[in-house]
């Protein structure tokens, strides 16, 4: 067990070294909108998922920004 708090250490998750911080890493790098999900069982990291969402622009209304 680390002596890191929950969440300051990428190792502190006892998951083959933290290789899930990598993973998570490349998904939100490559995300413009949705989720990432991290499945925990017993103090372990064993399962990422990723929704991607795909946002189209109304080209019919009038811009506000």
């Amino acid at each position: 067990m680390s002596d890191h708090p929950t969440g300051t250490d990428p190792s502190y998750c006892d998951t083959r070294s933290g290789k899930w911080v990598k993973v998570v890493r490349g998904m939100i790098r490559d995300l413009e909108y949705g989720e990432v999900q991290l499945t925990v069982h017993r103090g372990e990291v064993v399962e990422v998922r990723k929704l991607e969402k795909i946002r189209f622009e109304d080209t019919t209304a009038p811009r506000t920004r």
